[in-house]
């Protein structure tokens, strides 16, 4: 919940560089980054806490979950934005890059710190 509890912290208005288009500044891209990470590791922690699993199950899901959060997030954001994301840089494949690692760090590090933890 600490975890969850920090992402807060770094939520701010966003800053828009071309508000026509929906082109927000870096620093926004990085505080929804972080926000949208840190929101999906404390759920992939919370759930790999209380799941009475053994194995990998107890960390597959909680790392599928962490990813689903984060998907779930992109898409509340897609319909907040009248069917549209924000865009930033002038790269379709930068922004895809982006997105892909939101989605896919979350899950690597609730691998990690569960793994460690039950080590």
């Amino acid at each position: 919940m600490l975890c969850f509890a920090f992402a807060y912290l770094f939520v701010q208005v966003v800053r828009y560089e071309d508000p026509a288009t929906r082109h927000i500044a870096w620093g926004s891209v990085l505080n929804s980054a972080i926000c949208f990470t840190l929101a999906a590791i404390a759920v992939g922690l919370y759930s790999g806490s209380v799941l009475r699993c053994r194995g990998r199950v107890k960390i597959v899901i909680p790392c599928a979950l962490a990813a689903v959060t984060v998907l779930g997030l992109y898409i509340a954001q897609f319909f907040m934005l009248d069917r549209s994301f924000y865009s930033f840089g002038s790269s379709a494949f930068a922004a895809l890059a982006v997105r892909i690692l939101v989605v896919v760090f979350p899950s690597i590090a609730v691998y990690l710190l569960l793994r460690f933890a039950h080590a």
